[in-house]
């Protein structure tokens, strides 16, 4: 493959990250003993990417060549295949039959600036992206963490349709190498913390499935061993009855009566204003707020107390989740009060399985969005109440593993963060450290196993 080389533009004097005083500058002599700074075009080779024209089909039609765009690269990831392939008439006519192969490091410089991603198989990619190929003396996987956490702002340039870099632009970022040996090291902590996120991710994706799975079995045959009978909604055990929420439960809307909503005079106090983002982004349970109201934005409101189940109604349809605390709401939910004999934790797993239902049936406007007169009827399966709990909490088991293993990704994460800053301004060292870096010595070509 043929690999252009660009001719290096004089860098510049300040060095282009977000940084604390305690930080080194791009002056070398401020770097440790071995430590350098060089411009991108002196350090890597590269080349962009193209688009060939949609107007053609024979580009796209029965294509075989894997084109990635930036939606196919996650944050340091592996690109194993991509949403879209061009024809091999494309690799010959447009790419000149250039092809990147597995194992280059990508970034993208238009839009989204600065991700970075790793092929895993050989591929195409579009003019947004540059496939790297660093000089001897620099190692990939340092390089990739080091662009990843690069402040662009000085360098880009604003274009019609958002920010870009251009290839003069590309040339003058500032590197710095300590140390291959070093690079190495630094490369090598950073991976280990990242294949430790990726663990959890795979126990966090095991964990869901296992919920899914578990509310399928749980609302279809209960724990019982019941024979089953075929309702409007699908089988479930002959002593559960089919009921209206309604009867189950009392359904009043929330309320934030004064327009606009953003007036700063009722925002600011002590009561919490949960509101549809937090629900959706609650996992079942909301126990978190962003929002608060004063004594008059809680006149204009409506209070729900602690144990309530909300449901969003506008936008995101029938996300649920049990307030952890009182809290006034707006119109955009509805607030759940079970009866005695209804169990609320049940009822709020039941209405997770309906959320895709509720959302696909949701009238269809200028926005979608349902009422109370839409939720009243909702057909709800009901065990007797021993039965409900014990469902309930075998699933609370489940989403406390879930939690559990988010919490610790969480934390991963921004250890990750903080040792990406420190390591790449010298405030931590691990020149002396004993760990094993062939993983990072030589680009990744396939997935990761644990």
């Amino acid at each position: 493959m043929s690999n252009p080389a660009h001719t290096a533009a004089s860098p510049t004097s300040s060095f282009p990250r977000k940084r604390e005083s305690s930080d080194f500058d791009s002056d070398d002599t401020l770097l440790p003993d071995g430590w350098i700074t060089k411009p991108f075009a002196e350090i890597a080779e590269y080349q962009t990417g193209r688009t060939p024209s949609r107007a053609n089909p024979h580009y796209w039609h029965d294509g075989t060549q894997p084109w990635a765009s930036i939606s196919d690269m996650q944050p340091h990831g592996l690109i194993t295949s991509t949403a879209e392939r061009i024809s091999q008439e494309a690799v010959s006519e447009i790419f000149r039959g250039r092809i990147s192969k597995a194992g280059t490091l990508l970034m993208s410089f238009k839009l989204t600036i600065g991700r970075v991603a790793t092929l895993g198989t050989d591929a195409c990619h579009n003019e947004a992206i540059i496939s790297i190929y660093p000089k001897p003396g620099v190692n990939q996987k340092y390089l990739e963490y080091f662009l990843a956490q690069v402040d662009y702002t000085d360098y880009q340039d604003r274009a019609v349709k958002g920010h870009t870099l251009n290839q003069e632009k590309i040339d003058r970022i500032e590197i710095t190498l300590p140390p291959k040996p070093e690079q190495e090291k630094i490369a090598a902590v950073l991976w280990k913390v990242q294949r430790a996120i990726a663990v959890q991710d795979r126990l966090i994706a095991s964990a869901r499935d296992l919920k899914a799975s578990a509310m399928q079995r749980l609302f279809t045959r209960g724990l019982r061993n019941e024979p089953l009978k075929n309702t409007e909604i699908g089988p479930m055990p002959e002593s559960w009855r089919l009921l209206p929420l309604s009867k189950v439960a009392k359904i009043e809307r929330g309320r934030f009566t004064h327009r606009p909503r953003n007036e700063p005079r009722f925002y600011g106090g002590s009561t919490p204003f949960v509101q549809t983002g937090d629900v959706v982004k609650s996992g079942g349970h909301i126990s978190r707020h962003t929002q608060s109201l004063n004594d008059e934005g809680v006149a204009i409101s409506k209070v729900f107390p602690k144990g309530t189940i909300l449901i969003t109604i506008a936008a995101n349809i029938g996300f649920t989740g049990i307030l952890d605390f009182d809290s006034a709401c707006p119109d955009s939910l509805v607030g759940i009060t079970c009866q005695d004999w209804m169990d609320a934790e049940f009822l709020n797993y039941f209405l997770q399985t309906q959320q895709a239902d509720m959302d696909r049936l949701a009238p269809k406007g200028t926005q979608k969005n349902i009422n109370i007169q839409f939720l009243e009827p909702w057909s709800i399966k009901v065990p007797k109440l021993s039965e409900q709990r014990a469902i309930a909490d075998t699933l609370v088991i489940i989403d406390r593993k879930l939690a559990h293993h988010r919490k610790k990704r969480a934390a991963l994460q921004d250890l990750f963060q903080t040792l990406l800053h420190k390591l790449m301004t010298a405030e931590i060292r691990v020149t002396h450290l004993d760990i094993d870096t062939r993983e990072v010595a030589q680009p990744e070509t396939r997935e990761e196993t644990t």
